[in-house]
């Protein structure tokens, strides 16, 4: 069982969006056994780095799907992303300066805002989707 679990309540109905936000599971996971199985700098800072890519990635298709789609709730999600993945870049400033005191407040941290992001607003963001016939 990982640090944090995909499973059907965390589905918007979007399955390209879905299928990326079970990549997020699986990134935080494995950042979260990085930190925990004490691994050294190099693979935490691999995972960090692979985790910050790929939430680049995430958002820029997601942002692109809302503007598509013309979302209503477009520049207030987009600053969801923003200040999120600006904590992440800060974060990773501090892991690049030594720091490693915070790690294990920052996979709870990536854990509990993908939680309540999906719950909160990509669920809203699904409801839109599927209402203007983007779904399966």
């Amino acid at each position: 069982m990982g640090f944090i679990n995909w499973s059907v309540a965390f589905a918007v109905g979007v399955p390209e969006i879905d299928e990326q936000h079970k990549q997020l599971f699986d990134l935080i996971n494995r950042l979260h056994d990085e930190v925990n199985n004490s691994n050294g700098k190099e693979s935490i800072n691999s995972a960090l780095i692979e985790l910050r890519d790929y939430v680049k990635f995430h958002f820029a298709a997601e942002e692109k799907t809302m503007v598509s789609f013309g979302y209503s709730e477009y520049s207030k999600h987009r600053e969801l992303h923003r200040a999120f993945y600006k904590k992440v870049e800060d974060y990773k400033d501090r892991f690049d300066k030594g720091e490693k005191d915070f790690l294990p407040e920052l996979v709870n941290f990536l854990k509990d805002w993908l939680i309540n992001h999906i719950a909160q607003s990509d669920i809203k963001l699904g409801t839109h989707l599927k209402a203007k016939g983007r779904s399966l």
